[in-house]
């Protein structure tokens, strides 16, 4: 299960990076210190809570100063119904909040999965992608799923958020992932 996770936050990421324009450099050589500054590419584990940071580490270690991140925080929210009967469900995520000095672009995808009976999970659905560093509603994705009739199991779904930020030329990716969240499909 954790294997197919992370090949799904894998596959997404490339996606949310082909959708941001690529990489920023196709060169296999690594940046000269002496005419360029240091970056360090920075991503924090998914939290418990469903929340990740995504950005660039911009401190440069030959020069004393601290560090200085740019990037953004996303939430994976718990997939919910409408109502308690709905078989409509919803998982989402949005940016919650960016460090002063924004990135240059980004592309926020949620996806919803179901983990079926034997342990397998399913993507069930994918929301929009939205191209937008701003907070709540211009980056928020909702992927949405109409489960069949199904009236002897009760399945099982989570969120995975994925955010892609361009800052000072460089692409990182992470995702958020929710908690579970049961339902009977009646």
């Amino acid at each position: 299960m954790a294997f197919t996770r992370r090949l799904v936050v894998a596959i997404a990421a490339i996606v949310a990076a082909i959708s941001l324009g690529g990489p920023a450099s196709a060169s296999t050589e690594p940046p000269n210190p002496e005419t360029s500054s240091p970056t360090i590419q920075s991503t924090t584990p998914p939290g418990p809570d469903g929340t990740a940071f995504v950005g660039i580490d911009t401190a440069d270690p030959t020069d004393g100063i601290a560090a200085s991140d740019i990037g953004c925080w996303i939430v994976a929210e718990h997939p919910v119904t409408l109502t308690p009967t709905s078989k409509d469900i919803i998982g989402s995520g949005e940016i919650t909040r960016c460090t002063s000095e924004k990135p240059s672009a980004c592309a926020t995808t949620s996806f919803l999965y179901r983990i079926n009976a034997d342990g397998s999970e399913t993507r069930v659905g994918t929301g929009p992608t939205k191209h937008s560093c701003s907070t709540g509603r211009a980056s928020r994705s909702e992927a949405h799923y109409k489960c069949t009739y199904h009236p002897s199991s009760e399945f099982s779904y989570f969120t995975v958020t994925t955010l892609t930020v361009v800052a000072r030329g460089q692409t990182v990716s992470n995702d958020a992932v929710s908690g579970t969240s049961h339902y009977w499909c009646i």
